[in-house]
């Protein structure tokens, strides 16, 4: 959300988030060392939980799903070219985020209710009629 209590476009907001982590000068550390001192963290390899998707959830008041190369509102299309791409130093941060690096961005375990809206129970197989398995 901006100064004026508006949302963000996902474009504007991931530039803001470079402009704000050292503008052109900005790399993956720099990324890191914003959102920690925003308090933001997330989990690894967690799309819509990710440190980046939260803050970008933040400025654009809407889910996003954030992988190594682009970010989309809807798990659906997620990197597709319905997506956006990720400037150069966010996408960095986000591929060693999940490769191990930046440990004091990690959050702790969820509670097992958010983390079943993360991860929902596997959906049960249907046995069509006719088939055979």
């Amino acid at each position: 959300m901006t100064a004026t209590g508006t949302f963000l476009t996902v474009p504007d907001a991931l530039n803001l988030l470079v402009a704000e982590a050292g503008g052109a000068g900005a790399d993956a550390n720099s990324i890191a060392t914003h959102l920690s001192a925003q308090g933001i963290v997330g989990w690894r390899k967690c799309a819509g939980s990710c440190p980046v998707s939260r803050w970008l959830e933040r400025r654009t008041g809407e889910r996003q799903w954030v992988g190594q190369g682009g970010v989309s509102g809807d798990v659906l299309t997620h990197l597709t070219p319905d997506g956006w791409l990720l400037p150069a130093a966010v996408e960095k941060f986000v591929e060693r985020f999940d490769n191990g690096w930046y440990p004091e961005l990690v959050a702790p375990d969820p509670p097992l209710d958010e983390l079943q809206l993360i991860f929902p129970p596997p959906m049960p197989q249907l046995k069509l009629a006719g088939a055979t398995t």
